[in-house]
């Protein structure tokens, strides 16, 4: 069977055809052409032939162990379980293969922690641990830890305190300024008073020498 174009793969394989369509036929087309997820789409819309549509996942899934394909594996591994015996296969294909990725892969997949280490070391993804004895830095490490820590609560609580006395120093302070500022508007106020009063007393005078100089003389 001829693969169809982008446009109408997407209609055949994504969409709703509008003719039929033989997804067995077109799944080998694909797989035959080495486009392993194209094949497994159509797979997964195959009805009615079941053993059209497990041999097609079996053709896929038997190409991607020999390549040792962990993506195309994990993929079929959603429609038809594979077996541990396949899965370690594929791993030691990828291994030989230098597919350092895939084989990381399926090292996790299988559980291989020392495999895990060695290659995520080889891909830079974990930093090697210091040399040292790893006692001593067992012993060290709550040392380190808990000095800090007896010495920290205490320089908190010390700053907290002196916090404490700087904020009410300057509620003093702000109350002593406010303080003085009422005292010196009162002081200011008698002032002006005082001032009013003389002021009122001259014209007192003022007033009663003239009418002394208006009075008719004997």
């Amino acid at each position: 069977m001829k693969i169809p174009d982008a446009i109408t793969r997407r209609d055949m394989v994504y969409g709703e055809p509008k003719k039929p369509v033989d997804y067995v036929s077109l799944g080998k087309a694909y797989h035959e052409a080495g486009r392993p997820t194209d094949a497994l789409d159509c797979a997964l819309r195959i009805q009615g032939d079941k053993e059209g549509h497990d041999a097609l996942v079996a053709a896929v899934r038997d190409a991607a162990i020999g390549r040792g394909d962990f993506f195309v594996l994990n993929r079929v591994h959603g429609v038809i379980e594979l077996s541990e015996a396949q899965w370690k296969k594929a791993y030691e294909i990828a291994r030989t293969s230098g597919k350092t990725r895939y084989t990381l892969k399926f090292a996790k997949h299988l559980g291989d922690t020392a495999e895990v280490e060695r290659l995520e070391l080889e891909l830079g993804i974990r930093l090697p641990e210091p040399e040292g004895d790893d006692e001593a830095k067992a012993d060290e490490k709550p040392k380190a830890e808990e000095k800090p820590k007896a010495e920290e609560k205490p320089k908190a609580d010390e700053a907290k305190a002196d916090e404490a006395k700087a904020d009410e120093a300057k509620a003093d302070d702000a109350k002593a300024d406010e303080a003085k500022a009422d005292e010196a508007k009162a002081d200011e106020a008698k002032a002006d008073d005082a001032k009013a009063d003389e002021a009122k007393a001259d014209e007192a005078k003022a007033n009663e020498a003239k009418a002394d100089d208006d009075a008719p003389k004997a």
